[in-house]
């Protein structure tokens, strides 16, 4: 799984598109994380959820997300892994590649080398 680490300043804010499953972990600092606006009801809200070093967060959900730092913070952000379509996708594509090399390999037969048997 890629990652990339990142610093934030004193009273910096950043927002960031996390998809559902992303990990945040916070190696020194601290965050503040805003997750997405929903609605409720009528009434509009977003959760705020405070992480402090060595802390980690998985979202729950797919979206704008925004992390401000109360003072200097350094974090790693793990992208989601591939859902289950993509992995399919994938092991799929690596058999047919696998396939087409070894036929590729493959000796072929002339016509009247074999023998015929009725």
């Amino acid at each position: 799984m890629d990652q990339t680490e990142y610093y934030l300043q004193s009273g910096q804010r950043q927002g960031v598109w996390l998809r559902q499953g992303a990990v945040l972990l916070v190696l020194e600092g601290g965050l503040i994380l805003r997750r997405p606006t929903e609605s409720l009801a009528g009434t509009v809200w977003s959760h705020t959820l405070e992480l402090g070093a060595e802390q980690a967060w998985a979202t729950p959900d797919s979206g704008m997300h925004e992390l401000a730092a109360p003072h200097a913070t350094r974090f790693v952000l793990c992208p989601a892994p591939p859902g289950l379509l993509r992995q399919c996708a994938g092991r799929l594509r690596s058999l047919l590649q696998a396939l087409m090399k070894r036929a590729r390999k493959a000796p072929t037969l002339s016509a009247g080398s074999g023998s015929q048997t009725r």
